[in-house]
């Protein structure tokens, strides 16, 4: 009876400490999602979204003019969040597996699916590479043609690949934050914070309101990550 109780008390202070070294990139891997969507909020404001309702020629001639900015308002921080949700994701199924393996896996599997998507869906290569050409020639036959295909690229990034990609990274946040919540090593301010900041980030389909919900998920997904570092730095260094 004592071992027994000894176990179950163990337990609920860690996970599989077989998995500690996924537990150390997830600490790292929270910390950098927590820099680089807390970078995202500020280049929201510095870089301000230039796509809606914008004509492709002035998104070509701002990537010729100020590069930098061009690709911040094309999305490119949301690029380089996504193989960072890769790595946490698989830290979250290492620590959530013991307490539903078969939605934890779930959770990783429409994740990782997420994460691939939202590649196709912010084509920024594909747009600069237009850019440069668009500027570069003189002839407007070409100019028209490369504008044509600018519209197409632009198309995706509020098109299938978004919208899917959108829903699976939102479903598999809520997931795993419902497990957080269920588990004994979690704190449950984590798990609900989790599950409020996933409900909010699908809320973006949402007419008229549905963007600004989308920012408080977003920054609420900042503290989220600080509390998974915390979590995962215990899991993975005490």
């Amino acid at each position: 009876m004592t071992s027994t109780s000894l176990t179950i008390s163990a337990d609920s202070r860690m996970p599989d400490s077989r998995w500690k070294d996924m537990y150390r990139v997830g600490t790292v891997s929270s910390i950098a999602m927590l820099a680089t969507v807390a970078f995202a909020i500020a280049a929201f404001f510095i870089w301000p979204y230039k796509l809606d309702g914008a004509p492709v020629s002035e998104i070509f001639t701002l990537l010729r003019n100020d590069r930098l900015a061009g690709l911040m308002s094309l999305e490119l921080q949301m690029l380089l969040v996504q193989p960072v949700m890769v790595l946490t994701s698989f830290a979250l199924y290492a620590a959530l597996k013991q307490v539903n393996e078969s939605f934890a896996l779930l959770a990783l599997a429409l994740g990782i699916m997420g994460n691939l998507l939202m590649f196709n869906a912010r084509p920024v290569n594909e747009l600069m590479y237009l850019s440069d050409r668009y500027i570069s020639t003189a002839s407007e036959i070409l100019k028209n043609q490369y504008l044509t295909a600018g519209e197409s690229y632009l198309a995706l990034y509020e098109g299938t690949a978004f919208t899917v990609a959108t829903v699976f990274i939102s479903v598999a946040g809520l997931v795993n934050a419902l497990l957080m919540i269920k588990s004994r090593y979690f704190s449950k301010a984590a798990g609900f914070l989790g599950a409020v900041s996933s409900l909010l980030g699908i809320s973006i389909f949402i007419p008229a309101v549905g963007p600004v919900l989308s920012f408080v998920g977003t920054v609420g997904a900042v503290v989220w990550n600080a509390l998974l570092a915390r979590a995962f730095f215990r899991f993975g260094w005490r």
